[in-house]
């Protein structure tokens, strides 16, 4: 039984996959050097999962002085 795990790895391994992850990493660099900020406290951060291992949750936010920088 072959077990599909989307963008993973495989049989069924996305051939798209190292794009995505490029584009995300790509994505998020760009939002961090515009000035978002992580808000979670780096320490309480709980991660979950087995295979897909990830935080429950992240809070971000947008310093006022950054607000211009969105729209750019």
């Amino acid at each position: 039984m072959t077990r599909y795990l989307g963008l993973a790895a495989g049989p069924q391994c996305c051939l798209r996959s190292h794009l995505k992850r490029l584009q995300v990493e790509t994505a998020l660099n760009t939002l961090l050097d515009r000035g978002l900020e992580f808000t979670t406290d780096m320490a309480a951060i709980e991660i979950r999962g087995d295979k897909f291992r990830r935080p429950l949750s992240l809070t971000l936010r947008w310093p006022r002085d950054c607000a211009a920088n969105i729209t750019q």
